[in-house]
């Protein structure tokens, strides 16, 4: 009965970079599924994507106990390689959500991998044990550097939830709004003055 996200990470299958698929519990964050694989094509890439979409698709009963069909929900990176795998998988009728990563989201994605890892909540396959001791952090640029395919993929999810609960900005009430324009002008104004009166 719980809702189910499923990341797809793309690669261009040339056995450097991991493409990824991971199922992870909503409710929970617990990761269910992970494929990763460095040679895997696009077309294929989303066939994974498909399968895990029908395994982790389930009937629940609504409110009035009829029978509900609960689809999982498929996110996907749509910078540098990400159509590789968008397109196929549109093609096979996946209901992909694609979105946009910049450093500070993927830093965000990867802090929030970090502290899963390290309170015991992320477990997985031998190659996300082998990301962690891989995986560093440059201390001049502050950019990740060896592998980390499946954690962006875990990543991607926890940025996604994230932005999903943040809620609207609250306006300010009109008197604790600071106009810096007329402060400004009135000042000024009040520094003519000043010099004209000498």
């Amino acid at each position: 009965g719980h809702r189910i996200c499923i990341t797809a990470d793309a690669a261009k299958g040339a056995g450097v970079a991991r493409a990824t698929v991971v199922a992870i519990d909503e409710q929970t964050g617990v990761m269910l599924a992970c494929f990763a694989d460095p040679l895997v094509l696009g077309d294929d890439h989303a066939r994974v994507a498909q399968e895990m979409f029908k395994r982790y698709t389930s009937t629940v009963p609504d409110a009035l106990g009829r029978p509900t069909v609960v689809h999982p929900r498929i996110l996907a990176e749509d910078n540098t390689t990400g159509q590789i795998f968008i397109q196929p998988a549109m093609r096979l009728g996946l209901p992909v959500t694609v979105f946009d990563t910049t450093e500070a989201r993927q830093l965000l994605g990867m802090q929030h991998t970090k502290r899963a890892i390290e309170t015991g909540l992320l477990a997985g396959p031998k190659e996300l044990a082998e990301e962690c001791d891989e995986c560093t952090r440059d201390p001049l640029t502050g950019k990740f550097k060896g592998k980390k395919d499946i954690m962006m993929s875990y990543g991607f999810w926890a940025w996604n939830q994230r932005a999903e609960h943040l809620t609207p900005r609250q306006e300010k009430p009109m008197e604790r709004v600071v106009d810096g324009k007329a402060i400004i002008r009135a000042l000024m104004r009040k520094e003519q003055h000043r010099q004209w009166g000498r």
